[in-house]
């Protein structure tokens, strides 16, 4: 997996367009990646958890509460084409993309609240 990171780093490549941010289709990934995270820490997806939700992913507003403590977990998606994007989230019910302008949210749904 950290092989897989440090590729992923060395490769890296955005898709952003006029301000928004398309997430590639699902058939140009090639992979998906979960940066190592320590087993006491709140894991909200696996390599697998993560695949599977991607056809799902949408732009969406997401919202997250101020005030509690929150555990960050990140990873990278890499396409056929060899370009990647880095996530990173607090909850499994969102990716965020962080592009030099902007963050972009991606859910099932349109809205989504992180308590």
């Amino acid at each position: 997996m950290i092989r897989l990171l440090a590729l992923a780093i060395l490769l890296c490549a955005g898709a952003v367009r006029g301000g928004t941010f398309d997430l590639p289709d699902f058939s140009a990934v090639f992979t998906v990646a979960c940066g190592p995270h320590p087993s006491t820490l709140p894991r909200y997806f696996d390599d697998a958890s993560l695949l599977a939700l991607y056809p799902h992913l949408k732009p969406s507003n997401v919202s997250i509460a101020e005030g509690a403590k929150r555990v960050w977990q990140s990873g990278v998606i890499v396409t056929k084409d060899k370009k990647c994007l880095f996530w990173r989230t607090c909850s499994s019910s969102f990716i965020a993309i962080d592009t030099s302008d902007n963050t972009f949210y991606f859910a099932k749904g349109p809205e989504t609240h992180v308590k």
